[in-house]
């Protein structure tokens, strides 16, 4: 058991070392690029399905929100935007107000 909390806090170090490189550099322009592109794609093979449609139509009615509203939405983002979202919403492992979830398909539950 010792060998599983020694690797679980190595993970965990590991996701906040990576929080605190978002929140202090720029994020590259090509992965946000990237990012986008992938949302995009996303998006519209959402579309292709009845579910799909339903839920279209669902997110129209509910909050306003058309496939081209959402594109539009993802164009926004930016590498800038990227690190101020981070900085206000991402937590800080010394601030201790964080719920992290990490499960192992080695580990039964």
């Amino acid at each position: 058991m010792g060998m599983i909390i020694m690797q679980l806090n190595y993970a965990v170090d590991a996701i906040f070392e990576e929080i605190e490189r978002i929140k202090s550099e720029t994020v590259g322009f090509d992965v946000v690029e990237r990012v986008r592109r992938k949302a995009k794609y996303h998006l519209a093979e959402n579309f292709e399905t009845n579910e799909g449609h339903i839920s279209g139509i669902e997110l129209k009615l509910d909050r306003g929100l058309t496939p081209e509203l959402c594109i539009k939405g993802f164009d926004g983002v930016t590498p800038e935007r990227v690190r101020e979202v981070a900085n206000k919403y991402l937590p800080s492992k010394d601030d201790e107000k964080y719920i992290l979830c990490i499960e192992s398909p080695l580990i039964e539950s």
